[in-house]
């Protein structure tokens, strides 16, 4: 993942976790995983926080292991995996939220959108196009 991602941390931490990296000649090679325990971080107008689960980092690929969060306070479920071999992460996730305030989600968009709504489906592409 590229170093300016814009992620600030703002609570919690890793609980058990391993890593494994090596070199060779085929290039640079990491392996491993991490439990997440309350975890918090804000990107642009997106406040992430209670972030609990597990994640699974093999090479390039990001599995996210029924990781629980609430995205400016919208409680959502993820499972899949993550793609951080580019500048710009790709997704295949599995998504589960019963009730989420849409406005909520999108604070600082160009968007008049008011209403409750669930969702239970799957999300990918990249934080600039989304799929559903």
């Amino acid at each position: 993942m590229p170093v300016d991602t814009g992620v600030s941390l703002t609570e919690g931490g890793v609980g058990e976790y391993f890593l494994h990296m090596r070199e060779s000649h085929d290039g640079f090679f990491a392996e491993g995983q991490a439990d997440l325990n309350h975890l918090g971080f804000v990107y642009g107008d997106y406040r992430v926080s209670d972030v609990t689960g597990q994640i699974r980092l093999f090479d390039t690929d990001l599995h996210l292991n029924d990781v629980h969060a609430k995205v400016n306070d919208q409680a959502v479920a993820l499972s899949g995996l993550v793609k951080i071999n580019g500048n710009v992460p790709v997704f295949d996730l599995k998504v589960d939220a019963d009730r989420v305030d849409m406005g909520a989600l999108t604070v600082g968009r160009d968007v008049d959108v008011s209403g409750t709504a669930g969702y239970h489906g799957r999300l990918w592409g990249t934080p600039f196009r989304l799929g559903s």
